[in-house]
């Protein structure tokens, strides 16, 4: 404990190799180990192991770290209990508390990255270069790393995201299995499932969606609750909403534009421009362009002498 400075009650007792460490506060650091270590506040960085290089403030901050977690900056109220992880910079009230096998990443805000986890075994550490911004940013995430979240309860209880950008309101919440989607606007891509590179913005952009892939969706509900659209443009209020996905029809290598254009549809190779073009409509390979129809059913009207068949479409 060469060099080492505790000024408090039970501050610094029963500390084992501790060379260049401060620890201010009442039981600061105490059974604690490890190397520059600075910690300010009651039971800061207290049985915690090897946090070499690291600073604790706040109420009980650090507190009980796995062995080896160094390079840690944790402030705020039990900010990093229990944590375990690498080079982790944790800013908040109970900012990455529990966390489990998350390194270098940040959580800043209160609850950020509470109980999040990249860990597939005892052994296996996942979920490197996580950031996590806003109030419950990342809650209880279980990641495969390189995600950012940012907005009160951004990518909270997602499971399995890869390298994915979740900005706003609940934005891509309980998300399973997202792999590079970019998810911008209030609850945008919430409750995706198995997405891979997409871009969806707009209020709850995508929500619910499946099996989607290389779409870009804009606009409010656009392509909501809709499954296995892949290869396609969206631009518009609920454009591509519910559209559905069967094996003779599929839903790829669409454009459709304009307020509930495609909705309610299926089909691929199309060209859907205007307000509820296409809207419940099986259509391939059909361009249709609709100025500005009021109702679903007028739209639907105007094209009816559309062939639906999957066999001999117009």
């Amino acid at each position: 404990i060469n060099y080492s400075n505790f000024i408090g009650a039970s501050a610094g007792a029963y500390v084992s190799h501790m060379p260049d460490g401060i620890g201010i506060g009442r039981n600061a650091l105490n059974k604690a180990s490890g190397a520059f270590v600075n910690a300010i506040g009651y039971q800061n960085g207290a049985a915690s192991s090897g946090s070499d290089y690291s600073n604790f403030m706040g109420y009980e901050a650090g507190y009980g770290l796995e062995s080896g977690c160094v390079g840690m900056n944790l402030i705020g109220y039990r900010a990093g209990h229990a944590h375990s992880g690498l080079y982790v910079n944790a800013i908040g009230w109970q900012a990455g508390y529990s966390a489990t096998g998350i390194h270098q990443a940040n959580m800043i805000g209160v609850d950020a990255g509470y109980e999040s986890s990249g860990r597939i075994s005892a052994s296996t550490r996942r979920g490197a270069h996580e950031i996590y911004l806003g109030s419950r940013a990342g809650y209880r995430q279980f990641s495969k790393g390189y995600n950012i979240a940012i907005g009160a309860d951004a990518g909270r209880e997602a499971q399995q995201p890869d390298t994915t950008i979740s900005i706003g309101y609940n934005a891509a919440r309980g998300a399973y299995d997202s792999h590079e989607d970019v998810s911008i606007g209030k609850y945008a891509a919430t409750g995706t499932q198995g997405t891979k590179d997409n871009v969806f913005i707009g209020v709850s952009a995508g929500v619910a969606s499946s099996g989607c892939e290389n779409n870009v969706s804009i606009g409010t509900f656009s392509t909501a609750y809709s499954s296995g659209t892949l290869n396609s443009v969206y631009l518009g209020s609920h454009a591509g909403q519910n559209r559905g996905w069967e094996l003779a029809w599929r839903n790829t290598h669409n454009i459709i534009l304009g307020y509930a254009a495609g909705q309610e549809g299926k089909g691929s190779y199309n060209t859907l421009i205007g307000s509820h073009a296409g809207n419940n409509k099986a259509l391939t390979k059909a361009i249709v362009i609709i100025h500005n129809d009021d109702s679903a059913s007028y739209a639907t009207g105007r094209t009816d002498w559309i062939s639906s068949s999957e066999v001999s479409p117009d």
